[in-house]
């Protein structure tokens, strides 16, 4: 046995989302120029955003390479830990 109740909640809100919304309940403060919306990067994003010296990077790679970049260990379970609990 089916009973439609079409002043159902539920049933009101699922048309209006199937309509979209209503021109006159629009308010001019949900206009997207109105927001104020801001990104905030991370050290390590604006670090790989900020210009580089090409020399530098040549003898990192080169070290690297090489076998003779020995970051400290401390360093790197640092940046572990906080990758894990990010």
């Amino acid at each position: 046995m089916r009973i439609d109740n079409s002043s159902s909640p539920v049933l009101k809100r699922s048309r209006e989302i199937e309509r979209g919304p209503d021109k006159e309940n629009v308010s001019s403060e949900s206009s997207p120029a109105k927001h104020d919306d801001r990104v905030q990067l991370s050290s390590l994003s604006q670090a790989l955003l900020s210009p580089t010296d090409p020399q530098r990077l040549q003898a990192l790679h080169d070290t690297v390479q090489s076998g003779a970049y020995q970051p400290p260990a401390s360093q790197i379970s640092d940046v572990l830990i906080q990758e894990m609990f990010e």
